[in-house]
């Protein structure tokens, strides 16, 4: 029972990444559309901004301090660029490649047969 409860909360938490991706897009939508270039609209985005980028800013803050991290902060941040652009497309991709085998009940599928379906998808 404890099993089957926490594949549902995982199967909830993935079926939230198309959720993710609307989400981002309509935000991104309704800031540029309704967007004044004046000051004031600069400052109404600031608390925004200060809550979006305080946990990231925070670590790169802290691993300048700490020597270990320090000698690997260049390769951090390139890390952290490289992972913000592609997870959310490969998270979009793998879900819906688990959506469309959801039923199949073949274990013996090869890669060429879940490259073909990545493919036509």
């Amino acid at each position: 029972m404890i099993l089957r409860l926490f594949c549902v909360i995982d199967y909830l938490r993935l079926t939230l990444v198309y959720f993710r991706l609307f989400n981002t897009i309509f935000f991104i939508y309704i800031l540029a559309s309704s967007f004044n270039q004046s000051y004031e609209s600069l400052i109404n985005l600031v608390p925004y901004l200060v809550i979006l980028v305080y946990p990231t800013l925070f670590f790169f803050l802290y691993s300048l301090f700490n020597k270990n991290l320090r000698l690997e902060w260049f390769n951090l941040l390139i890390s952290y660029l490289f992972n913000k652009v592609f997870i959310l497309l490969s998270n979009i991709v793998i879900f819906t490649v688990m959506l469309v085998n959801i039923g199949n009940a073949n274990w013996s599928s090869s890669i060429s047969e879940m490259k073909e379906v990545i493919v036509v998808n």
